[in-house]
Order: structure tokens, then C-alpha cells, then sequence
């Protein structure tokens, strides 16, 4: 209300100096009037009252000591009952010759100006206010006399002989018009005071939009800068704002040198393929729901932030030890063992912690969050759902990490991948079913790498599906060779490898089908491999996925069965065409008893599910004697065969008796 409050203090005196200037300048006016109203009715009576004493004047003005008396009771007569006053003759110098009040004869003229304009033969008028007048009878009250001088002129020559000064009681008349001013000062006053009313009113309507318009903008400037600071999504503090944090935590570290802090790396596992197979909408809800889990389970007064998509960082402002904020770390990871309602589905995603023990004040922001995200990476490399506190050498790996990224790429637009196939044997008659497509990177310094080396760095980077589809066209290409080629290959069938992202995405399917008929392959003839990590939160889009597969003839094995938590639900659940007993059980067969009846049971409910059985990592001979022993229907392995180059397939097969058809 500051500017209701100026008006007030500015408008009020301002009003009424307006009000008094206009009732002066108006007394001013009515003071005019009267004395203009006063002239008008005294001149006729001073002509009047001249020409009846002229004759009495003329004697007085030649004898000026003659007697008065008959001029005293003519003048008299003329101010009985009247409202003249007084009258008084003066001459031409200017001295008081006669006058209706005796004591006032022979004294000068009180107005020189008006007897000078008298002498011009002017007739003038003045409007005089008397407190106390004497006149013939005595003193008067407050009066107010209109005074006419009127020039007397001579009969003979027409010169002024004398001046004629008749006083006029005018004050009926001046009050009457004096009632004028004061009802002016009252519409005047009511009028301001209207005035006042309304512009007070519209300056305080103006004064609270005002006030409103600045608390309006006040709050979209806080609300701004709240925006610019915090994520949108979650309300967390964004990275801009725990960057600012953190540099304020270096900067006090600097001035104190005992300050210990830390920071957390956090990524959630596995969320791409939630968001990807249940879209954004429960992407958004899962990461609302896991910076709610990590805010809980901080301490009070330190920072939880989203950096962006599903990473998320924690400072802790004060740690005495290592032990302070690994507890806070295992409380974080306790609360994402619980899973996640996102809408009408339980999803179970876990995190990755990489912590930074922060105790040297010449790190900078940047430094410190990058080894809290190389250990991050390391927490996800070594099983994920852990936290990992960050080591300098870990710095050196995460280097050599983007350098192979980097390769990658080059590699890809370069043509530096190659696909290498691995027999599938029919154990129980020695020949030859199917191929296994191995993907061999030949890097220009490094040399041949297997798939272990780069493919969790392809899937990271998201290159996988470029190398995915690039490995299906080769093995697809390859098989239709094969069968042009060399006799008795009809039956034979490829497998490919596949990454559980591919399965995130529904158009994965269309992929396929696309790429068999482009390279003429009926879907029988192709075998696609995945591990149960395909169908973690993802089961809808990998049954819909699987149903548009197995109509084309498409057959669908599971890799490394046995070494995961629900193998078996899966089998039930998406009808799978062949297991693959993983290596870890062959390798153990001999020494471990347990190992074998593992294996044992695996290929008695491939029998009675009439799923085909399949038993890699075969490496010798007595490996694969109890396996056919075991009744296992196909294997392979190096003591079979090891990955053949594509150039040499053909002789490969051309050096086998026989070559059959898997079932």
C-alpha cells in the first residue's frame, strides 16, 4: 500500500491549498462585484446629491469660513434613513473644506489618488472595510462603505471647482454576496473531497494490483529459479545445483583440511528396457519412486540429485570414515530389493552405487563426480546391485574403457567385425546340425577380441542392435550360401546370439522377418539365443515378440540355462524350442557329482517337455563320452570343433561323412 500511502500524504495538503486558492481568488471576484454593484448605486445619489448642494458648495468655496448650518440640514436630510454616510467636500488641493462630521474640515484628503483622479474629472469608487466608523450620529459597528469621489465642476469655464466624497453603507449588500464564497468553499470541499474518494479508491485499487503483480512476479521468479535448479520430474536438485553444492563442499575442505566428504554415483539397473518395453510413462514412475527411495534413506542435510535419465547422485557433507557412507550406501541398496508398483505390474529394478571418499582439496567438481561414475561402472561390471568405492586404478581402466568405444565405432563403419561359426554336432550320430555365429572383432593393435572384451561396452554405448542386425544378415547371408553350395545342407540351421535390449524393442521381430526373406532363409532354418536377462520387465513385449517369431518357423533357445534364479518358469511360460546347458556344468562333470546329476536332470525334462538339449563347452573326451552316455542329444565345443572363419566352413563341411538335421 505505498502508493495509497504517498497519495494520501501528497493529495490531502495538495487539496487544500487548491481549495484555499480558489476561495481567495473567488472572495476576490465577489469583492469586485460588490464594489462594482456599490459604484453603480452611488454615483446616480453623489450626481444627484452634488447638483442639489452645488449652490451651497459654491458659497462655502468662495467664503471657506462661512457659516454651515443650512448645508449641514440640507446634507442631513440626504443621510436620514439612508444609507449614505458621510459626505465631505474637498478642494482642489486637496483639504477637507466641509464635512458631515464637523472635526474632519480643514484636514488633507486621506486618498491623494482618488482626489488626482477627481481633478481629472474621473468619478471613482472604493470598497472599504471599517471595524469602527464614526458618522453623524455617532459610532457604528463594522461596516462596509462604498466611498465615490465625484468632480464638481464650475458653471462658468467647466473646471473641476471642487470634489464630492459620498461614503455609501454598502455591508447588506456585501453580505449578501459575502454568503457566495462560503458556499463555494463548501461545493469546492465536497467536490475535492469526492475527488479524493475516487482517485483514493483507483489509487488503491491501483496499489493492490501493483502489490499483486509483484508478489505474482516475485513468485514466477522464485518459481524460475526453482525450475532452473531442480529437475522437473522428480523435484530433486538437478546437476547445476550439486555441482554449485559440491564446490562449496571443496572450497570449505580447502579452508578446512580434516573435512571429509563423499559423493554417490547411482544408476538404476536394467531401467532402459523397463522404459523401453513399458514406455515413458512408467519409465518417468519408476524414477519418481526411486528418488523417493533414495531421499528417504540419506541423512538429513545431505544432497540427493538427478543428473539426468536414470542417474543420480548423493552428496554426503560429512563423513568421519569410510564406514559412514557405506551405511548410508547399503541402506539405499536395502530399499531398492523391494519391487517397484508401476501401475498394475511389479517391476524389480536394483542400482548401482560408486562412491568417491572425497579428502583431497585439489580435486575439482568434475574430477570427483567422473570417479564416482567410473566406479559406478565398475559396481554394474562386477554383478550390479552393489556399491563400489572408487580406486586410482580404476581411473587407468575406465580410460582404456572410452578408448574401445571409441575403436568400436571405428570399427563398425570400418568392417573390422567378423563372423566366425562353431559346429552344433548331433552327439548320439556324429554329425554336423547347425552353426553357432561368433562374433570376432579384429582390432588394428590389440588383435582378435572376443565378444567378452566389447559387447557390454556395445550395449552401453547403444551399438548393440547395430551389431545384432549386422551379425544376423552375415550368419543368414552365410547359411543361404551354404545350402546353394553344398549338398545335403538343406536341414542345416544357423544360430544367432542375441542381447536381451534387442527384445525391448517391438519392431525387433519385424527386423527378423525382414532379414530372412531379403536373404531367402525359411524361419525354421533359424535359431535365435538369449539368456533370461531378455525377460527381466519384459515379459509382454518378449511373448508378443516370441508369438510373431515361432508363426514364421523361427526357433527360440535359451543360453546358459541353469545359472539363473527362474529358468524354469521361463521354459513354461514362452515355449522354448532347446536349452543350452551352460559350460560351468560340463567343465564340473568330473570332479563334482552334483554337477553331473545337474546335467543328468536337464536332459531327462528336455525328454519330457520335448524340448532339445543342448551341452556347450565340450573340451574333451570324456566330457562328451558321458554326455552321449547321458542320452544328451546335440553339443558343442572345442574338442569338437573350434569357431570355423567363414572361408572355411565349406571345406569343413565338405570333410564330414554327413551332415543332419536337428530335432
Amino acid at each position: 500500500m505505498k502508493l495509497a500511502r504517498k497519495f494520501s500524504l501528497w493529495s490531502v495538503p495538495t487539496f487544500l491549498v487548491v481549495a484555499a486558492l480558489l476561495i481567495g481568488l473567488n472572495r476576490q471576484f465577489v469583492q469586485e462585484d460588490v464594489r462594482s454593484l456599490a459604484a453603480e448605486q452611488s454615483i446616480p445619489v453623489a450626481q444627484t446629491l452634488g447638483n442639489a448642494l452645488w449652490p451651497y458648495f459654491r458659497e462655502l468655496l468662495s467664503t471657506p469660513r462661512s457659516d454651515t448650518g443650512s448645508l449641514d440640514r440640507v446634507v442631513a436630510g440626504y443621510l436620514e434613513d439612508t444609507a449614505n454616510v458621510k459626505v465631505r467636500i474637498h478642494d482642489p488641493r486637496g483639504q477637507v473644506v466641509y464635512s458631515s462630521v464637523a472635526d474632519e474640515v480643514g484636514s488633507p484628503s486621506p486618498d491623494s489618488d482618488a482626489i488626482r483622479s477627481g481633478l481629472k474629472g474621473k468619478v471613482t469608487t472604493s470598497l472599504t472595510r471599517h471595524e469602527r466608523l464614526r458618522g453623524p450620529d455617532g459610532a457604528l459597528d463594522e461596516r462596509y462603505i462604498a466611498t465615490t469621489w465625484m468632480p464638481i465642476l464650475s458653471a462658468g469655464d467647466g473646471k473641476v471647482a471642487a470634489i464630492l466624497e459620498l461614503d455609501r453603507d454598502v455591508s447588506p449588500l456585501v453580505h449578501r454576496m459575502g454568503t457566495h464564497p462560503f458556499r463555494l468553499a463548501t461545493v469546492v470541499l465536497a467536490s475535492l473531497a469526492v475527488l479524493f474518494a475516487i482517485q483514493f479508491m483507483f489509487v488503491t485499487s491501483a496499489d493492490r494490483a501493483i502489490s499483486l503483480e509483484a508478489t505474482r512476479r516475485q513468485e514466477v521468479e522464485e518459481q524460475l529459479q526453482f525450475d532452473a535448479l531442480h529437475d522437473a520430474l522428480t523435484g530433486l536438485p538437478n546437476r547445476s545445483l550439486f555441482l554449485d553444492r559440491l564446490q562449496h563442499l571443496i572450497d570449505t575442505s580447502r579452508r578446512d583440511s580434516a573435512r571429509r566428504f563423499a559423493v554417490f554415483f547411482l544408476d538404476l539397473d536394467r531401467f532402459k528396457v523397463i522404459n523401453d518395453s513399458l514406455g515413458h510413462v512408467a519409465g518417468d514412475q519408476l524414477l519418481v519412486e526411486a528418488a523417493r527411495r533414495i531421499d528417504a534413506n540419506v541423512r538429513p542435510g545431505d544432497t540427493v540429485a538427478r543428473l539426468g535419465g536414470d542417474e543420480f547422485a548423493v552428496l554426503l557433507e560429512s563423513v568421519t570414515d569410510t564406514n559412514d557412507g557405506i551405511h548410508v550406501a547399503e541402506r539405499i541398496l536395502a530399499a531398492f530389493r523391494d519391487s517397484f508398483n508401476i501401475g498394475e505390474r511389479e517391476v524389480i529394478s536394483t542400482t548401482s552405487i560408486g562412491i568417491m571418499f572425497c579428502n583431497d582439496p585439489m580435486l575439482e567438481t568434475q574430477e570427483i563426480l567422473r570417479n564416482a561414475d567410473i566406479a559406478m561402472y565398475h559396481a554394474k561390471a562386477n554383478g550390479k546391485a552393489r556399491y563400489t568405492v572408487f580406486g586410482k586404478e580404476m581411473h587407468v581402466e575406465a580410460m582404456k574403457r572410452v578408448e574401445l568405444e571409441a575403436d568400436l565405432r571405428i570399427a563398425l563403419k570400418h568392417e573390422q567385425m567378423r563372423v566366425c561359426f562353431q559346429p552344433i554336432m548331433d552327439l548320439q550320430h556324429d554329425r554336423v546340425v547347425s552353426f553357432e555365429a561368433l562374433l570376432r572383432w579384429e582390432h588394428p593393435v590389440r588383435g582378435r577380441l572376443a565378444p567378452d572384451a566389447f559387447l557390454p561396452i556395445a550395449e552401453e554405448a547403444g551399438l548393440i542392435r547395430e551389431l545384432d542386425e549386422w551379425v544376423l544378415v552375415q550368419s543368414c547371408r552365410a547359411l543361404a550360401g551354404w545350402r546353394r553350395e553344398i549338398a545335403g545342407c538343406e536341414d542345416l540351421t544357423v544360430t544367432v546370439n542375441l542381447s536381451g535390449l534387442d527384445f525391448a524393442d517391438r519392431r525387433w521381430g519385424l527386423i527378423v522377418l525382414d532379414i530372412l526373406e531379403r536373404e531367402g532363409i525359411a524361419g525354421k532354418h533359424l535359431k535365435l539365443e538369449l539368456t533370461e536377462s531378455a525377460f527381466l520387465n519384459n515379459t509382454v513385449i518378449v511373448k508378443d515378440l516370441f508369438s510373431n517369431l515361432r508363426s514364421s518357423g523361427v526357433q527360440l533357445c535359451m543360453d546358459d540355462f541353469g545359472t539363473g534364479f527362474s529358468s524354469l518358469s521361463y521354459i513354461s511360460r514362452h515355449r522354448f524350442d532347446m536349452l543350452k546347458i551352460d559350460h560351468s556344468f560340463i567343465s564340473e562333470m568330473l570332479e563334482i557329482e552334483q554337477s553331473q546329476q545337474i546335467v543328468r536332470t536337464i536332459i531327462d525334462m528336455g525328454k519330457i517337455l520335448g524340448v532339445s538339449v543342448t551341452a556347450e563347452g565340450i573340451e574333451t573326451e570324456a566330457q562328451y563320452t558321458i554326455l552321449r552316455d547321458l542320452g544328451c542329444p546335440f553339443g558343442q565345443g572345442y574338442w569338437l570343433s573350434k569357431p570355423i572363419d567363414l572361408a572355411d566352413v565349406n571345406s569343413f563341411l565338405d570333410q564330414r561323412t554327413e551332415i543332419g538335421k536337428a530335432s
